[in-house]
């Protein structure tokens, strides 16, 4: 089968405002695009206002490079919270009490947990889940249902 343009098409409101898609224990997360335009806009703008700091710990050896790493991680924790993480379902704490979705609560668990925003960061990431014709395929699929 040769290439179609068509099929590499993604839905740009999607991209942003987000989709919602399964999680682990039968919770969902909704999603924006990783790279969206407010995300890629963010990242530019933490690194400009980061820019002097990340160069003097660059210069402090093995401790200045896990300062650096610790605030790159919480950078970009932030960003994924604002941009990214826009809202989820079917999350609890410990004691089985829901989780409401918060900008605060998402960044505290992106940092909480590496697996957490990497997962988060694979599956935002994944342009198949924002093509275009997947997602007119869902809707039909649904309608059908």
């Amino acid at each position: 089968m040769a290439f179609c343009i068509h099929n590499t098409v993604t839905d740009e409101k999607a991209e942003i405002e987000g989709i919602w898609m399964d999680y682990d224990g039968g919770s969902r997360v909704k999603l924006a695009r990783f790279n969206n335009e407010k995300a890629q806009r963010m990242r530019m703008e933490w690194y400009q206002e980061n820019k002097a700091l990340l160069e003097a710990l660059a210069d402090k050896g093995e401790e200045g490079e896990q300062q650096r790493e610790d605030l790159f991680k919480a950078g970009e924790a932030k960003i994924m919270s604002e941009a990214v993480l826009l809202d989820w379902d079917g999350f609890e704490d410990l004691e089985g009490k829901k989780v409401k979705h918060t900008q605060k609560t998402a960044e505290q668990y992106l940092l909480l947990s590496k697996d957490f925003r990497k997962d988060m960061s694979m599956m935002s990431g994944n342009r198949d889940k924002y093509l275009l014709k997947n997602l007119q395929d869902d809707v039909e699929a649904a309608k059908k249902s």
